[in-house]
């Protein structure tokens, strides 16, 4: 694997994926982000077991392959970096990968890559398509209301309802109850009726905060 990309690009994608690596696993490859180059494109994947987030980077691929690397170790060295143009380079025979930067090199030694978990892949059918605004406005007042003791984990999530233009999220944490049903301007395209973790729908709103987009 070889890739040129932008310094700003590797920074932010890695500051979202680096919130799904673990610190706290016996499995090493779960402290680890997992960049992989294929048909012109190039993904970041992380994954705690609970939360597994991937992204896509921006990069000019002269080779594809795939590298673990350890997921703080690397986002310290992108952005300890101080030319806008990154190369990442893997060495089959030193078990490593360099990267290098103006007149800096690192090297980072890989983790086994076949110890990932493979993260599930969207569906054929298209998925509902919600305005990032109410969507985010939404996680922000609900998901905080739901509980963080493990012991009731049901608890811990937060009750998602959507058809038609209208979305209804509910998250409680038997103590305190926070409801909040939203009319959207247009129609949804499906429905969904689901306990997400709560975990999970804020980072989705951080995300959503962060990159600006749409829906």
């Amino acid at each position: 694997m070889k890739l040129t990309t932008k310094r700003e690009d590797l920074v932010s994608k890695l500051s979202i994926v680096s919130r799904a690596v673990s610190t706290r696993a016996a499995t090493q490859a779960l402290s680890g982000i997992l960049l992989t180059a294929s048909g012109g494109r190039v993904t970041l994947s992380a994954t705690d077991l609970d939360l597994g987030l991937e992204t896509a980077l921006d990069a000019e691929v002269e080779s594809e392959g795939s590298a673990l690397l350890p997921g703080r170790l690397l986002a310290e060295v992108a952005r300890s970096l101080a030319d806008p143009t990154v190369e990442i380079e893997t060495r089959e025979s030193e078990h490593d990968v360099e990267i290098r930067s103006g007149g800096s090199s690192f090297h980072l030694r890989v983790l086994p890559a076949e110890d990932f978990p493979k993260l599930p892949a969207p569906g054929e059918e298209p998925g509902l398509k919600i305005p990032a605004k109410e969507l985010g406005a939404s996680i922000d007042l609900v998901a905080r209301a739901a509980s963080r003791d493990d012991m009731r984990p049901v608890l811990t999530g937060v009750f998602v309802a959507a058809s038609g233009s209208e979305m209804t999220m509910v998250a409680t944490d038997s103590y305190r109850l926070a409801v909040k049903r939203t009319e959207l301007d247009s129609e949804l395209g499906g429905e969904i009726d689901a306990n997400i973790p709560a975990r999970a729908l804020k980072e989705l709103g951080r995300i959503l905060s962060s990159e600006g987009v749409g829906e």
